[in-house]
């Protein structure tokens, strides 16, 4: 009999904050919108994920300006069969003799006028972390949201796509 090995990528919300400021991720409260995006309201942020054809869309929506000093760090604990490496666009997992893979993709972190930067994720077992450099995020105007895209991939960079819906 062959055995069928569990390939998996299990992703919390687990620290958001800066230097000075109490920045566990606890709940507060978990509803879905109009639309079926997830809200959970960690405090200092509101966290969302909502399907796209592109991916899964993880975000952070900061209404105003995190307390604290320095840069901002949102630190995801992840699970994963396996770490493949990183790539421009983002972090890599999946499964040994598969070419099946997910992508944790380069963030972005968009300003209430629009203005945008990337934010890049670091990998080390067991944590993804995102961080906004201070000088952006007192740059910004409030609201401001950080949001990378999780989505399936046939090998490192190369995405599968949903289908469109067709009006």
């Amino acid at each position: 009999a062959r055995s069928i090995e569990r390939c998996a990528l299990d992703l919390g919300t687990r620290r958001i904050g800066r230097s000075g400021a109490n920045d566990l991720a606890g709940l507060r409260d978990v509803r879905l919108d109009e639309q079926g995006t997830l809200i959970l309201d960690r405090g200092t942020a509101q966290e969302s994920l909502r399907n796209e054809t592109s991916g899964l869309e993880q975000s952070w929506r900061f209404a105003r300006r995190p307390k604290g000093s320095g840069d901002l760090l949102v630190r995801v604990s992840v699970t994963a069969s396996s770490f493949l490496g990183s790539s421009d666009g983002g972090l890599h997992f999946g499964c040994a003799g598969s070419s099946l893979a997910v992508r944790y993709g380069v963030a972005t972190w968009i300003d209430a006028r629009g203005r945008s930067a990337p934010v890049g994720a670091r990998y080390t077992p067991g944590e993804i972390a995102l961080r906004v450099p201070a000088a952006i995020v007192d740059g910004s105007t409030y609201p401001a949201v950080l949001d990378p895209i999780i989505s399936p991939e046939i090998g490192i960079d190369a995405p599968v796509h949903g289908q469109e819906e067709q009006s």
